[in-house]
Parts: structure tokens; sequence; C-alpha cells
């Protein structure tokens, strides 16, 4: 018995330490045992910021939302503008270059040395000319229009104006209607009868007029007829066909437009547009207006200086203005907490973000 109580005493240790080695052990992460030991005022900041996610409302930012909003729209409508200004000083500026290669050496050939000087007139009148053309059927048709001096001005700003409208009268009559007057290329001696000084206009038309077609004018049955008996000594005279005058002979014809003789006659004003001032050149260097350049449509000159275009996202297949995400505080990752930057109650997400990052 001696022996055996000697035997439990020596196994009893090893027994204890062979259970205790079965016990599971809880290793440290290395990233919490190589992190530094925050400082008081990054616990005191922490503290502030979930202190400022739990009071957040909607109700207290309301106010702060709507005019953000309301800023945004203003800042969209602005761009907005200034991208179509800068689509239409392109248009313009690409019909200016057209007109300029099309025209200018047939204005010099009939008119001699002249200088094409480009216009650039309100840009209401540029925009509903170019839409015209989108909206009719038509083609581009160069004319002359000539008018008094103390008309030059007016007409480089504001355009050519249908009579009667805006207290603008009929000055140098309306045989053919109602309208704008002016003459086709090759017929430049009809615009100079009606200037008192050596400038005028060459013009653009909208033209969607069509060939008219000439519908002969059959001859009238004759009740004559020739006797077999009777050896006649008088025969009926025929009619001659009536004399046309070109001059005033309608060979092109639309709702908008007329062809008649040499001049164009359009009924709308906005299907007809100044491009070009036409003077004597002083010097044989300006002769040469088909080789030069029109003015870039971004002239600072004329422009104001063009803001960066409003970004645009694909939503439901169609680009559409990339909203500002603005948001109340709160936690954005783990250990990330987003909360405004002072002064403000509302944090803005996104590449142009406002707002601070706690962790």
């Amino acid at each position: 018995s001696t022996l055996m109580a000697c035997w439990e005493t020596l196994l009893e240790p090893k027994a204890k330490v062979a259970k205790a080695a079965k016990r599971p052990r809880h290793r440290v992460s290395d990233k919490w045992l190589r992190s530094e030991v925050p400082l008081a005022s990054d616990v005191e900041d922490c503290t502030k910021a979930w202190k400022m996610i739990a009071e957040a409302s909607l109700e207290a930012c309301s106010e702060e939302l709507i005019a953000t909003r309301e800023a945004n729209d203003q800042r969209y409508q602005r761009e907005k503008c200034l991208k179509e200004l800068k689509k239409l000083e392109k248009s313009w500026a690409a019909l200016l270059k057209r007109t300029q290669s099309k025209c200018g050496e047939a204005v010099i050939k009939e008119l001699g040395p002249v200088k094409l000087e480009p216009l650039y007139p309100d840009i209401k009148v540029q925009e509903a000319f170019l839409q015209a053309r989108k909206t009719y059927e038509s083609v581009t048709t160069y004319t002359y229009h000539g008018t008094k001096k103390e008309n030059i001005d007016s007409i480089s700003r504001m355009g050519l104006l249908m009579p009667g409208k805006g207290g603008h009268t009929v000055k140098n009559g309306s045989a053919h209607g109602v309208g704008i007057y002016t003459a086709r290329l090759g017929c430049a001696a009809l615009s100079k009868g009606f200037c008192d000084s050596e400038k005028m206009f060459l013009c653009g038309v909208c033209d969607s007029s069509r060939e008219v077609q000439e519908s002969p004018n059959p001859e009238p049955e004759s009740t004559w007829k020739p006797s077999s008996t009777v050896v006649q000594t008088w025969f009926p005279k025929r009619k001659s066909p009536p004399t046309r005058n070109k001059k005033f002979e309608v060979h092109r014809k639309s709702d908008e437009v007329i062809h008649v003789g040499d001049a164009v006659v359009t009924f709308k004003e906005e299907c007809v547009v100044p491009l070009f001032l036409i003077s004597k050149a002083s010097d044989t260097s300006e002769v040469e207006v088909g080789k030069e350049e029109v003015a870039p449509a971004t002239d600072p000159q004329r422009t104001c200086e063009l803001r960066p275009e409003v970004g645009l996202v694909l939503k439901h297949h169609a680009w559409v203005p990339q909203e500002d995400m603005w948001a109340l505080p709160q936690q954005v990752a783990t250990r990330q907490l987003a909360v405004p930057a002072e002064g403000h109650g509302i944090v803005k997400f996104g590449s142009d973000q406002e707002g601070r990052t706690v962790w």
C-alpha cells in the first residue's frame, strides 16, 4: 500500500501538466500590439463626433439642405447656359467660315476689291436662325441687302426685322408682300440702289422654297371651221401668247421664302440673318477674304470666360448631371466617423467632399 501511494504521488503532477497543455491559448493580435496608445485629444475628438452623430436630425439641418440644393441648382443652370453658349458660338463660327469659303471669291469678282467683316448679332438672332435651319427642310442661300448708312449699326446688332414689328415700318415698298427683301448673288446692283454709302450686307437665307411648276395655258377651242364649198377670204386671227416679264416672275416659292426675278423675299425674320458687312477695301491685302480665318468661337473679346462643364453620369440610359451627395454626420467605416466642417450641420460626399474624418 505504501508503494502504491508513492506511485500516485509521482504520477499526479504529470497528469495535471497534461491537462493544462490541452487548454486553448488565446493569442493577442499583432495589429493591436503594434498600435500606438491613443492620445487624450483624439479620444476627446472621437467622443464629440459620436455625440454629434447621435444628436443629428433632418429637422435641424433642413434649412441648410434646402439652401445647398438651391445653390447647386443655380450653379447647374449657369454652367448649362455657358455650355449652350459655347455650342452656339461654335456653330456660328462654322457658318461664317463656310460662307466665307463659298462666297468670298464670288463677291470680290462681282464687286471688285472689297472687305468682308464677320458679324456677331445678338445671341437670340443667331440661335433663331440656326434653329430655323433645323426646323425647315431647306438650304442656305446667300444674298445681298442694301440699306441706309444710319441702319447699318442696328442691323449688325439686332439682325433684319420684319416691317410692322417693334415700330419698324415699310420704307421701300412691298410689291410681293410684306417681308425682308434681298438680292441674290450676281445681282448686287439691285441692293446697291437702296444704299447711300459703300457698305451693304451679305446675308444668309434659310431657303425652303421649291421650284414653281409652270402650268401651260391651253388655247380655247375655236368655233371656226374651214369650208369645203366656198373660197374663203377671211381667216380668224390667232391670239399671241401673253408676254412674260421675268423681272416680276416667281420661279421659286414656299410659305417662308419666294424668289421673284433677282430678288429673294423672306416672310419670317428668323429665316434671314446678316453674316458679313461688305465695305470698300482700303488696302489690297484686305481683298483676300476667302483665305482669312474667322475669329474662334471662344474669342475672349466677345464672350465671358467659360467655366468647366458640369459633370454628367449615365443613369437609366441617359446622361444626367451628377448630383452632390449631402447627408447627416454618420459612421462610414469600422473606425471612421464623417462629421461636418466647423459651422455646418451636414457632410458632402463624393469627389468634391466637404467635412472631415475622425478616427
